[in-house]
């Protein structure tokens, strides 16, 4: 089963439902059938699975009923444009602020659909892909790569507000090096949003790189026999990964707020010290009863709305 591409496929059925007012959990999602859906709902869903894969899935979805049988299909469709990194979740004429959103290894802009309803309602939103999906491109292999692809864009668009950056997991690290791109660019950053979010010290001190000599290549072989398009998301989450080895912090003339959720993380523990020696200051808010995951899965974006307030 391609896993990667089937939680992708669960973020844009849940958007789809979202902007028509319902509002479903992951494991909701998961036992909707096309099938039975509305010819609205599954015309929008075919069109953003689309823009996310650069991939027509309508060619493909006869005789799948599931979004576990549409995430097997979808591999054997052929790229026919390139898919979308950079995604205005909210627009505004005139902002009073732009929230620069970046997912989690192997995550999707439109995960972040019910948090951006937790901004209010002067800030634009703009929710970001990892870069690397494009088959007719490389995948980055440091996260400066990255950092330079979203920083050059944002940068391209302007922005006559202050920009807050919003990184969640891995994602955290990579809006961490946008923000150095900006304010050498001249823009307002005006604090950063990190969300179980490590430098790349602290992951390496955690033991990454000896679990990735182990897992990375298993996973990259498991992947390549589940499609072109999971192989694809796996290569860039491994690519990630073994960036963080060579990456080095920089300390960035920013406010850091830290989410820490409960449970165990997979890059170690995450303190106010993790971020403390590359931050003009950091303060550490905890959401303890939520895990890490649980945070986006099982709607609990509400919980974010008094930081996303400023």
């Amino acid at each position: 089963m391609p896993l990667k591409t089937r939680t992708n496929l669960i973020h844009i059925l849940r958007n789809v439902l979202l902007v028509r007012g319902q509002d479903v959990s992951s494991s909701e999602a998961m036992t909707l059938r096309p099938s039975e859906m509305q010819d609205e709902i599954l015309d929008a869903f075919v069109a953003m699975t689309n823009e996310r894969f650069g991939r027509d899935p309508s060619g493909v979805m006869e005789g799948t009923d599931t979004l576990e049988e549409i995430a097997v299909a979808i591999q054997r469709s052929p790229q026919i444009s390139r898919p979308v990194l950079r995604r205005v979740m909210r627009p505004v004429k005139r902002p009073a602020r732009r929230v620069v959103m970046i997912p989690g290894l192997h995550g999707c802009s439109l995960g972040f659909s019910r948090l951006a309803n937790f901004v209010p309602d002067d800030g634009e939103v703009v929710a970001w892909e990892h870069p690397g999906l494009d088959e007719s491109g490389p995948v980055p292999r440091t996260i400066d790569e990255i950092a330079d692809t979203i920083a050059s864009i944002e940068i391209e668009r302007g922005a006559d507000c202050p920009l807050e950056l919003l990184g969640y997991c891995i994602g955290g690290l990579i809006a961490h090096e946008v923000s150095h791109r900006l304010l050498d660019a001249g823009f307002d950053v005006s604090r950063l949003l990190l969300i179980d979010a490590h430098t790349a010290r602290a992951m390496r001190e955690a033991g990454l790189s000896r679990r990735l000599q182990v897992l990375g290549p298993i996973e990259l072989a498991k992947a390549r026999f589940k499609g072109v398009i999971e192989h694809r998301l796996v290569r860039i989450g491994v690519s990630q990964l073994k960036a963080v080895f060579n990456h080095v912090d920089r300390r960035v003339d920013v406010d850091v707020s830290v989410v820490r959720t409960g449970g165990e993380l997979a890059f170690g523990p995450l303190e106010l010290e993790t971020w403390s020696d590359v931050a003009r200051s950091v303060e550490l808010i905890r959401i303890p009863d939520v895990g890490h995951v649980e945070l986006f899965r099982g709607r609990h974006e509400h919980r974010l709305e008094r930081l996303l307030a400023g």
